[in-house]
């Protein structure tokens, strides 16, 4: 699998909380290039939205590597408003079928609150927003909040599949 290189910026790493819908603590994976104050608020956002086997090292590693290439970056647990069950059930088709639970408001709010947290962390003011797959999909809904500057889709869905239908998730179309 090809990955990003690392760029010339020295960058760090950690895993955050931060409060999202109805008051939940939701687990992030937070990278940003080392720099002064000011060089750091000249550093664009990214707030990615990670596909549906949600955040783990594949994207912990993206943010690290976005963020030598000057980008301050969050990445947060799409999954924290499932039961405990399906979050921890990381069989792929498990997980597919989990997809109809999650809930459009829900994730919307989500991300903007990762928006808001990147921003009072790294002081930054361009904020963008990316993901892959269901974070594509996602991400096309993001775009229509306001919130971010930039939105980028990588494999996103523009209708929704049969199996993912029927919950409080809908298509993007209805969201443009």
């Amino acid at each position: 699998m090809a990955q990003l290189d690392i760029g010339p910026y020295e960058a760090q790493k950690s895993r955050i909380f931060f409060s999202g819908a109805n008051a939940v603590e939701i687990p992030a994976s937070f990278a940003s290039p080392l720099a002064t104050e000011s060089q750091a608020r000249k550093f664009p956002g990214v707030v990615i939205h990670p596909d549906f086997m949600g955040l783990r090292p594949l994207f912990e590693d993206l943010s690290w590597r976005l963020a030598t290439h000057g980008f301050s970056v969050i990445c947060p647990d799409p999954f924290v408003h499932l039961s405990k069950e399906d979050q921890a059930n990381l069989d792929p088709a498990t997980r597919m079928r989990s997809m109809a639970l999650l809930d459009d408001e829900l994730q919307m709010h989500d991300l903007v609150a990762a928006a808001n947290e990147l921003t009072k962390l790294a002081g930054i003011s361009t904020m963008n927003v990316t993901g892959f797959c269901l974070g594509g999909m996602q991400v096309l809904k993001a775009a229509a909040t306001g919130r971010f500057d930039r939105a980028v889709s990588f494999y996103g869905q523009l209708r929704l599949p049969p199996e993912w239908q029927g919950g409080t998730m809908g298509s993007p179309l209805g969201h443009l």
